[in-house]
């Protein structure tokens, strides 16, 4: 008798388990959203000449979730000064690779001119595309220029997502 007592005892327990931890149904969590960007498309993205001058459309997906305002960055590891050629330093497309973004989700076409640099054996040129998170405390537009302030303080703009591709010569 006390085997079957204790066996009802344990059977329960254990359907009380499986109830209580959902029974194996759907879950009620919400997915977890993060803030990201994608490379979607770029064109050209072979058959490109070492230093002549290109026109690339680069596309873009993005997800800002953590903040009011964003900013979309484009640049291109294409850097060389007097001092040489640097391969992990991106040339950002301030004047046509900034787009101003709201919360939320969208695309993006970017249409810029690119001196490409063919790296041979130190490594690949990259596209470089950068969701920036800003709160913005004022705009001002001249001359059909953006220009912004943050509020201050080193939180007010920090990367929020980063992706790259290779392009090929």
């Amino acid at each position: 008798m006390k085997k079957v007592n204790l066996f009802l005892v344990i059977s329960v327990a254990l359907s009380l388990i499986v109830c209580l931890s959902g029974c194996g149904g759907t879950p009620i969590t919400p997915p977890i959203e993060e803030d990201f960007i994608n490379i979607l498309s770029v064109t050209p993205n072979s058959g490109l000449v070492d230093g002549i001058d290109t026109d690339f459309k680069v596309v873009v997906e993005y997800t800002l979730i953590s903040g009011n305002q964003g900013v979309l960055q484009l640049g291109f590891n294409n850097v060389c000064d007097t001092a040489g050629c640097y391969i992990e330093a991106y040339e950002m497309r301030i004047e046509e690779g900034d787009f101003l973004v709201n919360k939320g989700s969208g695309t993006h076409e970017f249409n810029v001119s690119v001196i490409p640099k063919d790296w041979v054996d130190q490594g690949d040129f990259k596209v470089l595309a950068i969701l920036t998170k800003v709160e913005v405390y004022y705009t001002v537009i001249t001359d059909i220029e953006l220009f912004q302030t943050g509020i201050g303080g080193e939180d007010d703009v920090w990367t929020a997502a980063i992706d790259e591709e290779v392009l090929t010569f």
